[in-house]
Protein backbone atom coordinates (compact mmCIF):
# COMPACT_ATOMS: atom_id res chain seq x y z
CA UNK A 1 0.00 0.00 0.00
CA UNK A 2 1.11 3.48 -1.00
CA UNK A 3 2.00 6.22 1.87
CA UNK A 4 1.63 9.39 0.35
CA UNK A 5 3.34 12.90 2.03
CA UNK A 6 3.17 16.04 1.20
CA UNK A 7 6.09 19.14 1.90
CA UNK A 8 5.61 22.18 -0.15
CA UNK A 9 3.98 21.39 -3.19
CA UNK A 10 6.14 18.04 -3.26
CA UNK A 11 4.28 15.12 -2.93
CA UNK A 12 7.14 11.88 -1.82
CA UNK A 13 4.99 7.97 -2.39
CA UNK A 14 6.69 5.48 -0.30
CA UNK A 15 5.34 2.54 -2.78
CA UNK A 16 8.28 -0.10 -1.95
CA UNK A 17 11.29 -1.36 -2.05
CA UNK A 18 12.93 -1.35 -5.66
CA UNK A 19 10.12 1.19 -7.07
CA UNK A 20 10.87 2.91 -9.64
CA UNK A 21 8.71 5.49 -11.92
CA UNK A 22 8.54 4.38 -15.28
CA UNK A 23 6.21 6.58 -16.50
CA UNK A 24 3.15 9.03 -15.92
CA UNK A 25 0.55 11.58 -17.17
CA UNK A 26 -2.12 13.76 -16.49
CA UNK A 27 -5.56 13.45 -17.44
CA UNK A 28 -8.07 16.07 -18.57
CA UNK A 29 -9.66 16.17 -15.44
CA UNK A 30 -6.53 16.96 -13.59
CA UNK A 31 -5.86 13.63 -11.89
CA UNK A 32 -2.31 12.27 -12.59
CA UNK A 33 -1.96 8.36 -13.56
CA UNK A 34 1.51 6.82 -12.46
CA UNK A 35 3.18 3.76 -14.18
CA UNK A 36 5.82 2.28 -11.63
CA UNK A 37 7.58 -1.19 -11.75
CA UNK A 38 8.45 -3.47 -8.18
CA UNK A 39 11.61 -5.98 -8.80
CA UNK A 40 11.03 -8.77 -6.83
CA UNK A 41 13.77 -11.55 -5.66
CA UNK A 42 12.26 -14.70 -5.71
CA UNK A 43 14.08 -17.44 -3.46
CA UNK A 44 15.68 -18.86 -6.69
CA UNK A 45 17.84 -15.39 -6.93
CA UNK A 46 15.86 -14.69 -10.00
CA UNK A 47 13.83 -11.09 -10.60
CA UNK A 48 10.02 -10.80 -11.19
CA UNK A 49 8.52 -7.04 -11.71
CA UNK A 50 5.24 -6.02 -10.66
CA UNK A 51 3.70 -2.87 -11.97
CA UNK A 52 1.98 -0.75 -9.56
CA UNK A 53 -0.37 2.00 -11.58
CA UNK A 54 -1.55 4.74 -9.31
CA UNK A 55 -3.76 7.71 -10.20
CA UNK A 56 -3.43 10.76 -7.76
CA UNK A 57 -6.01 13.48 -7.55
CA UNK A 58 -5.63 16.95 -8.75
CA UNK A 59 -4.63 17.86 -4.71
CA UNK A 60 -2.15 15.20 -4.92
CA UNK A 61 -4.16 12.38 -2.51
CA UNK A 62 -4.29 8.95 -3.81
CA UNK A 63 -7.46 8.67 -5.55
CA UNK A 64 -9.28 5.86 -3.49
CA UNK A 65 -11.87 5.03 -6.34
CA UNK A 66 -9.02 4.02 -8.04
CA UNK A 67 -8.17 -0.24 -7.80
CA UNK A 68 -7.29 -0.51 -4.05
CA UNK A 69 -7.23 2.66 -2.25
CA UNK A 70 -5.56 4.63 -5.52
CA UNK A 71 -3.02 1.44 -6.69
CA UNK A 72 -3.69 -1.22 -8.62
CA UNK A 73 -0.79 -4.32 -9.20
CA UNK A 74 -0.15 -6.27 -11.85
CA UNK A 75 1.32 -9.53 -11.55
CA UNK A 76 4.27 -10.47 -13.94
CA UNK A 77 5.40 -13.79 -12.83
CA UNK A 78 3.03 -15.79 -14.12
CA UNK A 79 1.90 -16.90 -17.67
CA UNK A 80 -0.22 -13.62 -18.59
CA UNK A 81 2.84 -11.53 -19.25
CA UNK A 82 5.15 -14.15 -19.83
CA UNK A 83 8.01 -13.73 -17.58
CA UNK A 84 9.86 -10.07 -17.49
CA UNK A 85 8.13 -7.16 -18.68
CA UNK A 86 9.42 -3.46 -18.27
CA UNK A 87 6.72 -0.38 -17.94
CA UNK A 88 7.57 1.71 -20.49
CA UNK A 89 5.06 4.24 -20.82
CA UNK A 90 0.97 4.76 -20.43
CA UNK A 91 -1.85 6.63 -22.51
CA UNK A 92 -5.07 7.51 -20.86
CA UNK A 93 -8.54 7.15 -23.51
CA UNK A 94 -10.89 9.61 -24.53
CA UNK A 95 -13.20 7.17 -21.51
CA UNK A 96 -10.90 7.55 -18.63
CA UNK A 97 -9.28 4.14 -19.56
CA UNK A 98 -5.56 3.65 -19.13
CA UNK A 99 -3.16 1.89 -21.38
CA UNK A 100 -0.30 0.67 -19.94
CA UNK A 101 2.91 0.11 -23.03
CA UNK A 102 5.14 -2.90 -21.52
CA UNK A 103 8.66 -4.25 -22.82
CA UNK A 104 8.75 -7.96 -22.18
CA UNK A 105 11.26 -10.65 -22.35
CA UNK A 106 10.80 -14.50 -22.81
CA UNK A 107 13.40 -16.25 -20.93
CA UNK A 108 13.62 -20.15 -21.94
CA UNK A 109 16.01 -23.58 -21.83
CA UNK A 110 17.46 -24.96 -25.12
CA UNK A 111 18.19 -28.54 -23.45
CA UNK A 112 19.42 -30.40 -26.24
CA UNK A 113 21.79 -27.54 -27.27
CA UNK A 114 22.82 -25.55 -23.51
CA UNK A 115 21.48 -22.48 -24.31
CA UNK A 116 19.19 -19.89 -23.00
CA UNK A 117 16.98 -18.51 -26.01
CA UNK A 118 15.63 -14.88 -25.45
CA UNK A 119 12.03 -13.46 -27.07
CA UNK A 120 11.77 -9.50 -27.11
CA UNK A 121 8.29 -8.71 -27.77
CA UNK A 122 5.84 -5.90 -26.46
CA UNK A 123 2.18 -5.50 -24.88
CA UNK A 124 -0.45 -3.43 -24.19
CA UNK A 125 -3.29 -3.35 -20.90
CA UNK A 126 -5.90 -1.73 -20.71
CA UNK A 127 -6.74 -0.45 -17.28
CA UNK A 128 -10.77 0.70 -16.62
CA UNK A 129 -11.29 3.85 -14.69
CA UNK A 130 -12.20 1.88 -11.49
CA UNK A 131 -8.94 0.14 -11.75
CA UNK A 132 -9.85 -3.08 -12.65
CA UNK A 133 -8.57 -5.29 -15.88
CA UNK A 134 -10.57 -4.27 -19.04
CA UNK A 135 -10.91 -8.00 -20.15
CA UNK A 136 -12.69 -7.37 -23.72
CA UNK A 137 -9.57 -5.72 -24.45
CA UNK A 138 -7.70 -7.61 -26.80
CA UNK A 139 -7.17 -11.20 -25.40
CA UNK A 140 -8.44 -10.97 -21.95
CA UNK A 141 -6.97 -7.51 -21.40
CA UNK A 142 -4.19 -7.84 -23.08
CA UNK A 143 -2.23 -7.46 -26.59
CA UNK A 144 0.85 -8.78 -27.24
CA UNK A 145 3.15 -7.83 -30.04
CA UNK A 146 5.88 -10.45 -31.57
CA UNK A 147 5.74 -10.76 -35.39
CA UNK A 148 8.77 -13.25 -35.32
CA UNK A 149 8.10 -15.61 -32.01
CA UNK A 150 10.76 -17.68 -31.41
CA UNK A 151 11.28 -21.20 -31.11
CA UNK A 152 13.54 -23.52 -29.21
CA UNK A 153 16.29 -23.92 -31.80
CA UNK A 154 15.39 -20.21 -33.46
CA UNK A 155 16.26 -16.74 -32.84
CA UNK A 156 13.42 -15.58 -35.46
CA UNK A 157 13.09 -11.84 -34.42
CA UNK A 158 12.15 -9.00 -31.62
CA UNK A 159 9.74 -6.32 -31.53
CA UNK A 160 10.03 -3.47 -28.79
CA UNK A 161 8.36 -0.38 -28.18
CA UNK A 162 9.04 3.41 -27.58
CA UNK A 163 6.15 5.25 -26.95
CA UNK A 164 2.41 5.24 -27.10
CA UNK A 165 0.19 7.81 -28.59
CA UNK A 166 -3.62 8.46 -28.86
CA UNK A 167 -4.75 9.56 -31.90
CA UNK A 168 -8.54 10.06 -33.28
CA UNK A 169 -11.44 7.87 -32.36
CA UNK A 170 -9.32 6.81 -29.50
CA UNK A 171 -7.00 4.82 -31.86
CA UNK A 172 -4.03 4.07 -30.22
CA UNK A 173 0.02 4.12 -32.00
CA UNK A 174 3.06 2.77 -30.36
CA UNK A 175 6.43 3.46 -32.14
CA UNK A 176 9.33 1.18 -32.15
CA UNK A 177 11.28 -1.36 -33.96
CA UNK A 178 10.86 -4.42 -35.68
CA UNK A 179 13.88 -7.02 -36.70
CA UNK A 180 13.59 -10.41 -38.31
CA UNK A 181 16.94 -12.22 -38.15
CA UNK A 182 15.57 -15.44 -40.90
CA UNK A 183 18.04 -17.71 -39.58
CA UNK A 184 18.26 -20.10 -36.81
CA UNK A 185 22.24 -19.07 -35.58
CA UNK A 186 21.03 -15.62 -33.55
CA UNK A 187 23.07 -13.61 -35.54
CA UNK A 188 22.62 -10.62 -37.90
CA UNK A 189 23.25 -11.19 -41.56
CA UNK A 190 22.49 -9.71 -44.76
CA UNK A 191 19.43 -11.52 -45.16
CA UNK A 192 18.30 -9.79 -41.57
CA UNK A 193 15.37 -7.13 -41.59
CA UNK A 194 15.74 -4.33 -38.96
CA UNK A 195 13.29 -1.58 -39.08
CA UNK A 196 11.79 1.49 -37.45
CA UNK A 197 7.87 0.65 -36.88
CA UNK A 198 5.14 2.21 -36.25
CA UNK A 199 1.89 -0.26 -34.81
CA UNK A 200 -1.85 1.03 -34.92
CA UNK A 201 -4.68 -0.41 -32.83
CA UNK A 202 -8.10 0.48 -32.43
CA UNK A 203 -9.48 0.98 -28.89
CA UNK A 204 -10.48 -2.43 -28.43
CA UNK A 205 -6.49 -3.78 -29.35
CA UNK A 206 -7.27 -5.07 -32.70
CA UNK A 207 -4.33 -4.16 -35.35
CA UNK A 208 -6.11 -1.65 -37.76
CA UNK A 209 -5.52 -3.69 -40.79
CA UNK A 210 -6.43 -0.21 -42.80
CA UNK A 211 -3.22 1.13 -41.41
CA UNK A 212 -0.15 -0.08 -44.22
CA UNK A 213 1.06 -3.79 -44.22
CA UNK A 214 -1.68 -5.42 -41.49
CA UNK A 215 -1.31 -2.77 -38.77
CA UNK A 216 1.83 -2.11 -38.82
CA UNK A 217 4.31 0.65 -41.18
CA UNK A 218 7.69 -0.33 -41.91
CA UNK A 219 10.27 2.36 -41.94
CA UNK A 220 13.83 0.35 -42.93
CA UNK A 221 17.24 1.19 -41.15
CA UNK A 222 19.77 1.76 -43.19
Amino acid sequence: MATITKNNGILLADIANNYWVASSIQQSDGKTIVLGQISITTELGSQNNQFSVLRFNANGTLDTTFGNAGETIIQTSDSFLRDEGFGQQVAVLSDGSIILLLNNDKQSYDTENEVFVFDNFFSLLKIRPNGTLDSSFGNAGKVTVDLYPDTSDTRAGYDGAYSIDVVGNDNILVTGYSVNLQNSNNQFTKDSFAANAIYKFSANGQRDTSFDMDGVLFNAAD
